[in-house]
């Protein structure tokens, strides 16, 4: 094949990055997609007191990393969050990554005034979207 002066290099820096990408772990290369869940639901009180609640939710991904989302609840109670994790779940055997990790449960924080007045755990499921959170 030839080239002429340019084209040769652009040739072969084409062909370096190339086999770069191949020689890179892949831990640098992203190969497993991320999950988008949407989060909604009511906030149930026995009282009649002000229902407009600030939310917290945490959760680990599956690159054991914490991550977390905030909302905010309408005077109805109702509130509406969406989350995201990473779908990796670890390295097989010949070395390539996992993509099946699913997320199960969401931590949640409950304030009212900045005060924080219920802790607990949504446990997720994916025929559920709607989860009630009762107040004490």
């Amino acid at each position: 094949m030839y080239f002429r002066g340019w084209q040769r290099r652009v040739y072969i820096l084409v062909t370096s990055f190339g086999w770069l990408f191949l020689l890179l772990p892949s831990s640098v290369v992203a190969k497993c997609t991320s999950v988008d869940v949407m989060l909604a639901g009511k906030i149930e009180t026995n009282s009649n007191s002000e229902r407009e609640f600030d939310l917290v939710f945490s959760w680990v991904d599956g690159l054991k990393i914490t991550q977390t989302a905030a909302s905010k609840s309408e005077e109805s109670g109702q509130f509406t969050t969406s989350i995201s994790y990473s779908t990796y779940s670890g390295r097989s055997f010949s070395g390539h990554d996992q993509c099946s990790f699913k997320l199960s449960s969401v931590d949640f924080e409950v304030y009212r005034q900045s005060v924080l007045i219920q802790t607990g755990v949504l446990a997720l499921d994916q025929k559920r979207w709607f989860y009630t959170i009762l107040i004490d």
